[in-house]
């Protein structure tokens, strides 16, 4: 009984139209007969993979430049290590119990705000305009809220507070009421004079802390630059202490300070006497800058806009293009949740919005090219709809995996880079067109089974007597096909071209993988009538050559353009078209090589607001406020201890390994004081910021053996336990009053750090402020740091007593020198890695070595290509340059291997000619249409403030271009000229012979074929007359 049964299925499947797996078969079956279990399991997943990642960790944009760092190297790698000592470490008892004592309200300072004023044309310093500066900080001083955020000193001197208690603002401003106030009761701006501000001027280190680099002390003085520092502090009212619920106190600060900061926007709009104020308040410009991403992603509306209406324009349906756009959609929730909640990486970086405007390319092609798998077998004699879901899912499946895996693994391959934030992107990336495709062979196909059922035109009848569907007339066929019936040429057999069982081209016209037999097919195979390469430079080229053995008469003017026109003159030209984009590549690929590199990344442009702050307070003054200091560590080694899972988070480089440093002996304590007084002599330091950033934990150590009757160095048997709780005690105040920094691992606390468990000195470290280069570009930052690793080793490691392990120098200001100089490499790597995975890729997609060569240079050559063109427009490798070039390899690759699949698989008797001419004329309406998309997707990042983003658009045209002109020219003209005759896939040698009886039937089928074929010429030649 059981034997009948398996017989008797066998011959079902022989009687099949279509040859597909039989488990997709079921599959399809499944899904066409229940479409809303699949629909409706795709949307709860979805909706709950959203709830998750809202509910469970929410959800912002980060835009932080501090991110955009080099990991990995060993000048990093000495950062990292003094870096993450100071986390697992405590700098005194203050720091030790801060989470658990109290404090009082706003004691603590906080990150420092800052008012930078510049005056491109002109003197700042005019009575007029610090007349006005002063009118803004008053009415600051005075806003809403200010005396319950600023930091509050515990002192009643009126030099230093206000009236509030609030520290007084760092000012020009503050020295002229000082100087003022000499000789007058409350000095108002119309009382300056020129010789209030002459006065002011003199006051020592006032030029170097406020003005610019420019300032002029000569009569009269001048600059165009003047900067204003305003304390603020921690903990708000209601908070324990500074780190108490810190990010509720961090979102509390930055609302506040959006609302109160609003007089010097207002007064940057005004620009009186042409001065422009650019703020940075702490907290707060995190927020805008994240609001200014957010607006940015609203362009991605515009995107997925015109994704549907192109989508109903190649579809002609509203229902299958609105929902299909929508199963893209779903990707993107997805993709951040899994990353969020599976990998726990919880940082969703600007970088990353670039991926949604991706998906708008790479995800509708795999929308298209199922949709159009599944329309073109409509006519297919004794087909049903089950059948013809089932082969758009298998043959979509070996289409999509290949192009998809190629473009996926090119993202993975960024997992090398030493930018973690790139590292994000990529996996995220990859994460997107994961599940892409996994809801479009679910959810999608769950919509073109409703589709097909409801709303497909059905005005046709059915060949197969037993097919047991009943197939509707013109009259009752569907309003929505009716509606785009007005639309459609008379007798138009563009979507109703019969897919010919047993013809040469069944397996090939809408397959990347079906076998194709015409041994019986009665097709005569064609041969192009100049087949010498030679041929081109003797003869003109001939059109309208019929090889590929399609119906072209039904196909549309696009696709006739290419059978007739377009892949002749590839093939005719083969040899010249091969090697001119050879040479392109060979000479933009030398210059390629020449790109120089950049350390700068920029979120905005040069004008906007934010960038112009970032830019002052980089390049405008003397003294940074931020940190570029010289720091000497003692007692932590170099190398850190990572685990793989330290890759996961943003700012998670690793585990200390500590030496220790033993205090308590003698001449330890003399070689550390001697070796802070050598660091403060060197020619790089800048003696005149040393209260602001430069701090030798030993000298405190000296002062407070002072203040205790104690000699220095200080005797072994003299350094108790007791004394040194008491050094712990001390060091509490002399760091309690420093602001915070953006950038971890810049303060002064940090360089000492004691043991939780036994409070023993783990390390310590001496640190001074450096001389700030006009120019920070790698060459000048690489010479400071060859002269302070020269200086270090010659006056400091060199001299290390016996009984304390050799120190290190490290600086958080040769990280973006790090980068300069890592990018261009690993970026190469990456392109390099993202190319030969997707050899991979295509060779198990193929089993062709031959083919995989010819894409691989392909991929490689449009690489070269695009990198030749930006170095000739002027563009420098930065971060966002090397993502580029990381995935361009597997982007462009996109387009070129969908007729390079259909190529390798065609096995029928066709001549190389005619397989080419099968190939494109079947992919080029659906990769067009994808790169349709792609293009008008980059379109919408073109007005974009974000500077990531008007690159990345030139880089996603120039890579669909020259990505679908090597797919249809360029590699087809390849294979034409140097590939083997008939294929050499390995696959050949594996196919089963078909059975007797499924040839006789396909002499039979060929017999109908001939028949229904010689009906639609007639038919359409009728038209014609």
């Amino acid at each position: 009984m059981k034997t009948r049964r398996n017989q008797q299925e066998r011959e079902e499947e022989d009687e099949q139209p279509l040859d597909v797996w039989k488990w997709v078969h079921s599959y399809s079956k499944f899904v066409y007969n229940h479409p809303w279990v699949i629909i409706l399991l795709c949307v709860g997943f979805v909706i709950a993979m959203t709830l998750w990642l809202l509910l469970v960790y929410g959800f912002e944009i980060i835009a932080n430049v501090c991110f955009y760092r080099w990991d990995g190297d060993s000048i990093t790698g000495k950062w990292d290590s003094y870096l993450t000592a100071s986390k697992v470490t405590y700098s005194s008892t203050l720091d030790k119990n801060g989470n658990s004592e109290e404090a009082d309200p706003q004691s603590s300072q906080t990150q420092i705000g800052l008012l930078i004023y510049e005056r491109k044309e002109g003197n700042i310093l005019e009575i007029p305009i610090i007349q006005k500066i002063w009118q803004l900080e008053d009415e600051l001083k005075q806003r809403e809220g200010f005396s319950e955020h600023c930091f509050k000193m515990n002192t009643t001197d009126r030099s230093q507070v206000d009236e509030n208690g609030c520290a007084n603002f760092i000012s020009f401003i503050t020295y002229l009421k000082l100087v003022m106030g000499l000789r007058m009761n409350n000095p108002r701006p119309e009382n300056l004079t020129k010789i209030d501000i002459l006065t002011a001027l003199c006051i020592p280190t006032l030029a170097a802390s406020l003005f610019g680099h420019d300032y002029d002390p000569s009569d009269p003085a001048s600059s165009k630059y003047l900067r204003t520092l305003i304390p603020l502090g921690l903990p708000l009212n209601g908070y324990k202490n500074k780190n108490d619920r810190f990010d509720e106190q961090k979102e509390e600060f930055s609302k506040w300070g959006a609302e109160w900061i609003k007089p010097a926007n207002d007064f940057l709009k005004e620009k009186p006497f042409g001065v422009g104020l650019y703020n940075v308040v702490p907290f707060a410009i995190d927020k805008q800058i994240s609001q200014v991403v957010m607006k940015q992603v609203l362009w991605l509306i515009g995107s997925f806009g015109f994704l549907f209406v192109f989508s109903v324009i190649h579809m002609k349906s509203f229902f299958a293009s609105i929902f299909g756009v929508i199963g893209i959609f779903f990707s993107i929730p997805c993709a951040i949740a899994f990353q969020f909640g599976v990998l726990t990486i919880h940082h969703f970086d600007a970088l990353n919005v670039i991926g949604l405007f991706l998906i708008c390319g790479i995800g509708s092609d795999c929308v298209f090219i199922v949709f159009d798998l599944f329309r073109q077998t409509k006519h297919v004699p004794g087909v049903t709809p089950p059948l013809r879901l089932a082969f758009a899912v298998e043959h979509g499946i070996m289409a999509l995996a290949t192009s998809t895996s190629t473009a996926g693994v090119a993202f993975l391959a960024m997992i090398s880079s030493g930018v973690r934030i790139m590292k994000y992107f990529g996996i995220y990336c990859f994460l997107e067109l994961f599940f892409a495709f996994i809801f479009t062979f679910t959810f999608y196909i769950g919509i073109l089974a409703l589709w097909c059922r409801y709303f497909e035109d059905r005005s046709f009848k059915s060949n197969n007597n037993n097919n047991s569907e009943n197939i509707n007339d013109g009259d009752n066929a569907s309003c929505w096909s009716r509606l785009f019936g007005c639309c459609r040429k008379k007798k138009e057999v563009m979507d109703e071209r019969p897919l010919m069982v047993n013809d040469p081209s069944i397996d090939t016209m809408t397959s990347t993988v079906t076998n194709t037999n015409s041994e019986n097919s009665g097709f005569q195979t064609v041969e192009y009538p100049y087949t010498s390469v030679y041929d081109c430079f003797a003869h003109l080229p001939v059109f309208h050559v019929q090889a590929s053995g399609l119906h072209i008469h039904g196909y549309s003017a696009y696709e006739k353009f290419f059978h007739n026109y377009v892949v002749p003159i590839v093939y005719f030209y083969r040899m010249p078209i091969v090697v001119v984009m050879f040479i392109l590549t060979v000479i933009f690929g030398y210059f390629t090589f020449q790109m120089q590199s950049k350390s700068e990344l920029q979120f905005l442009g040069d004008d906007h607001f934010l960038q112009r702050a970032y830019i002052l307070v980089s390049n405008a003054f003397t003294t940074s406020i931020q940190d570029f200091s010289f720091v000497y560590v003692w007692g932590v080694q170099k190398n850190l201890k990572k685990k793989w899972t330290n890759y996961l988070t943003a700012d998670n480089y690793g585990e200390p390994r500590f030496d220790g440093v033993d205090i308590k002996n003698p001449e330890i304590q003399q070689y550390l004081s001697n070796m802070c007084d050598v660091m403060r002599s060197a020619s790089f330091v800048d003696p005149s910021t040393g209260s602001d950033f430069s701090v030798c934990p030993i000298k405190i150590l000296e002062t407070y053996a002072n203040s205790q009757g104690q000699p220095f160095p200080i005797p072994r048997e003299n350094f108790t336990d007791e004394f040194m709780k008491g050094f712990q005690d001390y060091l509490g105040p002399q760091f309690i009053n420093e602001p915070d920094s953006l950038f971890i691992g810049t303060l002064k606390r940090n360089t000492i750090g004691f043991s939780f468990d036994n409070g023993s000195l783990m390390y310590i470290a001496m640190k001074a402020n450096m001389y700030l280069p006009a120019d920070q570009d790698s060459s000048t930052l690489r010479v400071i740091y060859e002269e302070t690793e020269k200086f270090a080793l010659e006056n400091i490691t060199s001299k290390t007593p016996e009984g304390l392990s050799p120190g290190f120098t490290t600086s958080y200001g040769w990280l973006p020198m790090v980068v300069q100089d890592q990018l261009p490499t690993q970026a190469f790597y990456d392109a390099l890695y993202s190319v030969c995975f997707a050899a991979i890729t295509i060779f198990l997609a193929t089993f062709s070595i031959s083919y995989t060569i010819f894409v691989v240079y392909s991929m490689a050559s449009v690489v070269f290509i695009i990198i030749g063109i930006l170095y000739f427009c002027g563009w420098k490798i930065g971060t966002n340059e090397a993502v580029m070039i990381s995935i361009a390899s597997g982007f462009c690759a996109d387009f070129i291997v969908q007729p390079m699949l259909a190529m390798a698989h065609d096995n029928s008797k066709r001549s190389i000619f005619g397989r080419l001419q099968n190939s494109i004329t079947m992919f080029c309406s659906p990769v067009s249409s994808a790169l349709c998309t792609t293009l008008m997707a980059a379109v919408f990042l073109f007005p974009s403030d974000i500077l990531l983003f008007p690159p990345f658009a030139s880089f996603l045209v120039m890579s669909g271009s020259f990505g679908i002109l090597y797919g249809f020219v360029v590699l087809p003209a390849l294979i034409a000229w140097l590939g083997p005759k008939h294929g050499d896939s390995l696959l050949k040698c594996c196919r089963p012979k078909r059975s007797h009886k499924k040839k006789s039937k396909n002499r039979d089928n060929a017999q109908v074929t001939l028949e229904s074929q010689n009906s639609i010429l007639q038919e359409n030649q009728e038209d014609e007359v």
